[in-house]
């Protein structure tokens, strides 16, 4: 399921559930007695537990903080403008190692950059970017190296 897919998920259950909080709200006015009330809110008892257990499943399909979610997704954006460069699989440690002090430069001039004009949007882009090549290249030397496994359901490595 992707990230957009539980969002979605997510979103639809939120939905659901304040839809079920005004059906109780509508339950409580419709109690003619206080054995009627009691007995309401002994039944929302079982349904906070099963709530709650519902919870803590969507939590574990959570895989990524929105803010990973949205850098990871620039990382890709800028992956993509480079594919015509052919991967990184083939390239030694000492390429990674010298591309990401390169990156770091960069990073380090776009964010002087950015801290001399703070409302120019292009100097946020930039080092957004530039941010996006760093990380870029610590991800293929984690890759290169064996490092990287892939997620398991429940978001831990295997």
């Amino acid at each position: 399921m992707s990230e957009e897919q539980i969002t979605k998920s997510i979103f639809a259950d939120l939905v659901g559930e304040i839809s079920g909080v005004i059906e109780k709200v509508e339950q409580v006015e419709a109690c003619k007695t206080k054995e009627d009330l009691v007995a309401l809110v002994d039944g929302w008892e079982l349904e906070k537990t099963a709530l709650q257990a519902r919870i803590k499943e969507l939590e574990a399909q959570q895989v990524c903080r929105p803010e990973v979610l949205a850098f990871a997704t620039e990382m890709e954006r800028v992956l993509k403008t480079n594919d015509y460069k052919g991967g990184w699989k083939h390239c030694d440690l000492t390429y990674l190692k010298r591309r990401l002090t390169q990156e770091r430069g960069e990073f380090e001039r776009a964010l002087a950059r950015y801290r001399a004009d703070p409302e120019h949007e292009q100097s946020k882009h930039a080092v957004l970017d530039e941010a996006c090549d760093v990380a870029n290249f610590l991800m293929m030397t984690c890759d290169v190296i064996g490092a990287l496994t892939p997620p398991t359901k429940e978001g831990g490595r295997e």
